[in-house]
């Protein structure tokens, strides 16, 4: 199913808590980068009595666990529906930047709350911490797409020996860049029997981050001289980072170009302490993941898999837009051995899946949902088919 965008208009606002995140709102992958490495600054910063991680851990047993990845200690939250089991069990992998177990998100919990919706459906939820983030050791820039798939692999090899979980009934539910990982963890383990990808990428690195900088660029209120001028610059940095010049002739030319593209219009209302933030931007676009992100085929992943997959986007998502990935993600999985796949297009859903009016990142620290219920729903309804019949969704 599809449906078009709405024709909002844009709404910018600034926030009390995180403004400084949305001066790089058009830095397409940096976005989604910078934003998901906001959540563990966010933690310390939040009123515990604003938390509802104390509530769900006293609805629900909760265990601490610890996971060797290749040499790297993980550490992350196994929550389980109740006493009894083995149940069902669903691992979920966060998105581009570093981000806890929890996936803080502005005032949001957002694996937090999932695992919640899914432990009251009798299904046993794993959320770990990224490398670098909170219980676990190592440097996430410093990982690759296949090192986080390796990671997710030894989640998975913990579930399947865990005695409350019942090894023949394990999914993944990856989004956004964590769609990608989904799919190669996936692709190379015979332990896995459902995959959900959630604003799942289809186009390949630079073609994905040229489309985010065009649909951002014109919802932001850019005209077509200045989009022209971002996908230039967009497309020049993109070339530095992954050539093979020293570092010391690239930074200084890939600052210059983040100054340019703080300058475009759509940029202006964003820009304060700039110089500190450009710092971390060059660093992170140099950074080992960037590359290997940038360089990406999704189908290389998508079209390997062996599971059922269920595939969710919002219309509204101006990051993986589904009218430029969800046809590639399509071939890809008709391509694959996939047995069952599914594709929903949710109106009114953003790039984070959650209820929105124009998808613009200026919302997101506005929105008061986690998900759209029809998100959880979705997913719900899905796997009772494959694995129980589970109730309504909280």
């Amino acid at each position: 199913m599809s449906s078009k965008t709405k024709g909002n208009d844009l709404r910018r606002s600034r926030f009390s808590t995180s403004a400084d995140i949305f001066r790089v709102a058009l830095m397409g992958f940096l976005l989604a980068f910078l934003l998901g490495s906001l959540g563990p600054w966010l933690l310390d910063r939040l009123d515990p009595a604003d938390s509802s991680q104390e509530a769900l851990s006293a609805t629900f047993p909760e265990v601490e666990v610890r996971i060797d990845s290749e040499g790297t200690r993980l550490a992350g939250t196994l929550s389980l529906p109740s006493p009894g089991g083995p149940f069902p069990a669903l691992l979920l992998i966060s998105g581009a930047g570093a981000q806890d177990r929890d996936g803080l998100f502005f005032e949001h919990r957002r694996f937090a709350e999932l695992a919640e919706a899914f432990n009251l459906a009798g299904i046993a939820v794993l959320r770990m911490d990224d490398r670098g983030v909170g219980g676990s050791e190592g440097n996430l820039p410093d990982a690759t797409l296949q090192l986080l798939a390796q990671d997710a692999a030894a989640s998975i090899r913990f579930l399947a020996a865990h005695p409350k979980v019942d090894a023949q009934r394990i999914g993944l539910i990856g989004g956004s860049e964590g769609s990608m990982v989904a799919a190669l963890a996936a692709s190379q383990s015979r332990q896995v029997d459902a995959v959900v990808l959630l604003s799942c990428l289809g186009l390949p690195g630079l073609p994905l981050l040229e489309d985010q900088h065009l649909r951002l660029a014109r919802a932001s209120g850019a005209g077509d001289e200045e989009a022209r001028e971002t996908l230039r610059l967009v497309r020049e940095a993109a070339n530095l980072a992954t050539g093979s010049l020293p570092k010391e002739q690239i930074v200084p030319r890939l600052r210059q170009i983040d100054r340019d593209l703080m300058n475009l219009s759509p940029l202006r209302p964003f820009q304060a302490n700039e110089e500190l933030e450009r710092e971390k931007r060059v660093e992170l676009l140099l950074s080992p993941l960037f590359r290997d992100t940038l360089s990406f085929d999704p189908k290389t992943a998508l079209s390997k898999l062996k599971q059922p997959a269920l595939v969710i986007y919002g219309n509204l998502d101006l990051q993986t837009h589904p009218e430029s990935n969800l046809p590639l993600v399509r071939q890809a999985l008709e391509e694959s051995d996939s047995p069952d796949t599914s594709f929903h297009v949710l109106p009114g859903v953003n790039h984070m899946l959650q209820p929105a009016e124009t998808g613009h990142p200026s919302e997101y620290s506005q929105i008061k949902a986690a998900y759209d219920p029809r998100v959880i729903q979705l997913i719900r309804d899905w796997l009772s088919e494959r694995w129980f019949e589970m109730g309504a969704a909280p």
